[in-house]
């Protein structure tokens, strides 16, 4: 038997997070967020765009409201053991990377 291949996964019609054979329940928002990240590994989101994308508007604000998202997507990623992390590009955005 063949494993699963090592792909993280965003299954948006049940809402999960998929990565091999485990799955987590994602929010709204984190499904979201995590949508735009996993279509576009390596490429660095910026703050606009990603709010643009998750939350429909253009407002920053003090940017609370994503990085409380990125902080509970990554204590996501770490229950699954997934091999990606969200890593922060300082002053610009957001980029899915290997570990």
């Amino acid at each position: 038997m063949t494993p699963p291949p090592a792909v993280l996964s965003v299954d948006s019609d049940r809402r999960v997070l998929r990565w091999l054979d485990r799955e987590i329940e994602l929010t709204r928002l984190e499904h979201d967020f995590l949508r735009c990240l996993v279509g576009a590994p390596g490429q660095v989101w910026t703050y606009e765009r990603l709010h643009l994308e998750v939350w429909g508007n253009v407002h920053l604000g003090r940017g609370s409201d994503m990085h409380s998202v990125v902080r509970r997507v990554r204590h996501k990623l770490a229950r699954l053991d997934a091999s990606a992390t969200i890593h922060a590009v300082r002053g610009v955005g957001f980029r899915l990377a290997p570990l």
